[in-house]
């Protein structure tokens, strides 16, 4: 029976270093050679997902910018698209000087706005004035100075974007927690379904591993759902199921030792 696999990168795949484990990447390229589906559901953008992943050699789909987006590896072409309209983008420019730091995430892009000093991969500095010239942003994440104000500001944001999705995000490797913003029902789970309808399997048959705050929806609705022996603990208390970290072979064990594939 055909599976779909779906992985996390920082904290569940890749290891403290942001390295994967080969031995995880060659045991998930032969289940999708033997027609499983694999997917790589990331907070990453597209072009910082396929870097970390060797151009995910070992994947069908990649779910990028925290389900806002999905790619097919195969063809090399982008299948969804979600992207924020310019108010969004006018009110967090305008509000942004209240933030430590603000960044727009692109299909290709991650513009920053702040001090903090991002990867030159795909960081480009830009001033307010031309937020709103900004294409096809498909998820704001705003990193306040204090981590005691970040329900007050979700609040606040709610009342001036009440159809606006404002969640909590936290990696499991990270101290702090930050806000990110998509259009409603823009996560990794409902991409999933997208994916398995489009693939004809059932949610039964999907498999899923996380350890952050942005794996929370799929793993608590999905009937397979594993935690990374180093997610946070709001993660743990969802998941179905548990593993090792994701610097012990959490996946690989996972797979051989709970599944018949």
């Amino acid at each position: 029976m055909k599976k779909m696999i779906v992985v996390d990168l920082d904290g569940t795949l890749l290891d403290n270093h942001k390295q994967y484990d080969v031995s995880t990447t060659e045991y998930l390229k032969q289940r999708k050679e033997e027609g499983h589906i694999i997917v790589i559901a990331t907070g990453r953008i597209l072009p910082s997902a396929l870097k970390v992943t060797d151009n995910a050699y070992f994947a069908n789909y990649i779910i990028a910018s925290a389900g806002t987006l999905i790619y097919d590896v195969e063809s090399q072409k982008i299948l969804l698209k979600s992207t924020l309209n310019n108010y969004v983008l006018k009110l967090i420019g305008k509000l942004s000087t209240a933030f430590k730091e603000v960044d727009f995430l692109s299909e290709h892009t991650l513009y920053s706005l702040g001090n903090t000093k991002m990867p030159l991969f795909y960081e480009q500095k830009i001033t307010i004035k031309q937020v709103t010239s900004l294409k096809d942003v498909t998820q704001i994440s705003i990193h306040l100075y204090h981590d005691k104000w970040i329900q007050s500001y979700r609040q606040i944001l709610a009342k001036y974007m009440p159809d606006i999705s404002i969640r909590i995000m936290q990696d499991s490797k990270k101290p702090h927690r930050w806000l990110f913003i998509t259009n409603p029902d823009q996560n990794k789970y409902t991409m999933i379904t997208l994916l398995a309808e489009k693939n004809h399997i059932k949610l039964s048959d999907v498999i899923a591993f996380g350890d952050g705050l942005n794996d929370l929806e799929m793993l608590s609705k999905l009937p397979v759902s594993v935690a990374m022996g180093n997610a946070l603990e709001e993660v743990k208390q969802v998941a179905k199921y548990q593993t090792t970290s994701n610097e012990e072979q959490g996946i690989l064990k996972f797979l051989k030792n709970n599944l018949k594939m």
